[in-house]
C-alpha cells in the first residue's frame, strides 16, 4: 500500500475512533461526576440534574435547526456554483435567481450569528432573572 493511501486510512480511522471514543468518554465522565454527587450529597445532585435538565430538552430542537439551516445553506452554494460553472453568457433570469439565492445565504448566515448571539447571553439572562428572583425573595 502506498504511503499516501497509508496516511489517508489513518486519519479515516482516527476520525472514526474518535467518533465513538468521545462520546462514550464524556457519557462516562457524566455518570461517574453524577454518581459521586449523589454519594457526597443527594439533594446537590438533584439540583444539578434539574439545572441540566433543559440542556437535555433544547438542545436536540436548536442542533436540528442548525442541521437544516445547514443543509439549505449547502443546497443554495451548490446551486449557485452550478449556476457558475454552466453560465457561460449573460442570463437575465439566471442572475435574478443568483441575486436569490446569495441574499438567501446571507439571510441563514445573519441567522447562524443571531442564534450563536442568543445561546451566548441566554445563560447570562438566566442566572440575572435567577438573582434578581433570589433577591425578591430575600
Amino acid at each position: 500500500m502506498p504511503a499516501s493511501e497509508n496516511a489517508r486510512l489513518l486519519e479515516v480511522s482516527s476520525f472514526t475512533g474518535s467518533a465513538f471514543s468521545e462520546p462514550l468518554l464524556q457519557a462516562g465522565i457524566l455518570c461517574s461526576v453524577l454518581a459521586y454527587m449523589v454519594h457526597v450529597d443527594f439533594w446537590m445532585a438533584v439540583t444539578a440534574f434539574l439545572l441540566f435538565l433543559p440542556q437535555l430538552i433544547f438542545v436536540p430542537f436548536m442542533q436540528s435547526a442548525m442541521n437544516r439551516r445547514t443543509r439549505d445553506r449547502v443546497r443554495l452554494i451548490r446551486q449557485l456554483s452550478i449556476g457558475v460553472v454552466d453560465g457561460r453568457e449573460r442570463d437575465h433570469a439566471r442572475d435574478l435567481s443568483d441575486d436569490a439565492r446569495i441574499e438567501r445565504i446571507f439571510e441563514l448566515n445573519m441567522g447562524f450569528l443571531r442564534f450563536k448571539f442568543t445561546m451566548n447571553r441566554l445563560p447570562d439572562v438566566a442566572g440575572a432573572s435567577r438573582a434578581t428572583a433570589w433577591r425578591r425573595k430575600q
